[in-house]
């Protein structure tokens, strides 16, 4: 399956073939961003958590009009 940019950029899925691919992993960096490293926590954390942990950084709330998981705590 040739997907991604060697296929003009048409990708939308990584296929069950791949290893991991229901992984994913977010980094975040600033001045106000405390340097705690990679995650060694013993939890699950989703996608769905993403936008709402943004906004939690710039001190707003997350409110779309369909339900939401909540922000992500200081991971360490």
């Amino acid at each position: 399956m040739a997907e991604g940019l060697a296929n003009g950029g048409r990708w939308r899925v990584h296929g069950s073939d791949v290893v991991a691919a229901n992984e994913i992993w977010v980094a975040a960096i600033g001045s106000s961003v405390q340097s705690v490293g990679e995650s060694k926590a013993n939890a699950q954390y989703y996608q769905a958590q993403i936008a709402a942990t943004i906004a939690a950084f710039a001190g707003k709330e997350f409110k779309p009009n369909h339900p939401v998981l909540p922000a992500l705590k200081i991971i360490r």
